[in-house]
């Protein structure tokens, strides 16, 4: 990883330039959980470019799961966080194909960065809420938590 005294992958510190992953965990309506694990590049301390995929499964109860019941988008993202502040809030939008279902994948998610200040680099919790379509067809609607780093 290192040449010449340099790292090849500069990570980001949260209000500069560099490469960054978060993960992220929700909960929703109607009866559904979901993961996502996102990659990309702070552009700023604003701006954010990157990449991810998630899983989202609707839970039920005393029935059987069919193909209709999960999803498997693979998106781009870009997520654009108003200040610079220790809390701040953002919007991030993401666009993709689902691998299951075969159709047009589209996010939206409204939220707070919690920055936390007592590791060297610097990362932040998110909370947020987040709709998530399939076509044009509301596929869930979930709370979120994730952790960037």
């Amino acid at each position: 990883m290192y040449r010449h005294g340099t790292s090849l992958l500069k990570l980001s510190r949260e209000s500069a330039r560099g490469a960054t992953g978060i993960v992220e965990l929700g909960i929703g309506i109607p009866n559904s959980i979901g993961i996502d694990a996102i990659g990309g590049y702070n552009i700023n301390h604003w701006l954010f470019l990157g990449a991810g995929v998630g899983y989202n499964t609707q839970i039920r109860f005393g029935s059987t799961h069919d193909k209709n019941d999960w999803i498997v988008p693979i998106y781009g993202n870009l997520q654009v966080n108003f200040g610079a502040k220790y809390i701040t809030p953002y919007v991030s939008t993401r666009i993709g194909y689902d691998m299951n279902q075969s159709e047009l994948y589209t996010g939206l998610e409204f939220g707070t960065r919690i920055r936390t200040t007592n590791s060297r680099r610097g990362t932040s919790w998110w909370v947020g809420t987040k709709s998530e379509h399939l076509g044009s067809e509301l596929y869930s609607i979930l709370l979120t938590a994730g952790k960037s780093f």
